[in-house]
């Protein structure tokens, strides 16, 4: 049976998808909030 191999696969490969999500949301969202609080002050 291949089944668990897979699962392990899967699981893996969703982490990953997790981890640059979440890496790009680190990488985006300080930049918008920036962005944001200078358009506030002008």
């Amino acid at each position: 049976m291949m089944l668990p191999f897979l699962g392990f696969l899967l699981f893996v490969l969703l982490l990953l998808m997790g981890f640059w999500l979440l890496a790009l949301l680190l990488v985006v969202l300080p930049y918008w909030w920036i962005g944001n609080l200078l358009e506030k002050k002008k």
